[in-house]
């Protein structure tokens, strides 16, 4: 029945209105995410994109310098950040169980639809 698998359908997108996963890869994405900035910022500063490495001492304080501008950060920026990157990691997650579920609740309504047909014939 097409009607059964609309509702099936439904009730799938109603769940996923509720952010919620356990999946490990939510939180690996999530963890890159939150460091991403930093690293590109200190591998800049280092010259590690150029081939050069700078002077141990000034490689210090580079990195010192990154992390201090990060902490200088208002409450509003660190907390907008955050929240893109749950919602870019969730977003990742989320697109998997959609990419893997709607096309199964649609194999199925083409297979019910298929016997449905051949037994009426």
């Amino acid at each position: 029945r097409p009607h059964g698998r609309l509702v099936q359908l439904s009730k799938f997108i109603d769940r996923e209105q509720v952010p919620y996963s356990q999946n490990h890869y939510l939180f690996e994405n999530l963890s890159k995410l939150r460091s991403q900035r930093l690293m590109d910022e200190v591998l800049s500063l280092i010259g590690t994109d150029k081939g050069e490495i700078m002077q141990k001492p000034a490689t210090v304080s580079a990195v010192k310098l990154v992390f201090q501008r990060n902490q200088a950060r208002s409450m509003d920026d660190h907390m907008a950040e955050e929240m893109q990157h749950a919602l870019n990691a969730y977003g990742k997650v989320a697109m998997k169980r959609f990419i893997d579920t709607v096309p199964m609740i649609c194999i199925e309504v083409m297979q019910k639809y298929d016997r449905s047909l051949r037994d009426n014939l």
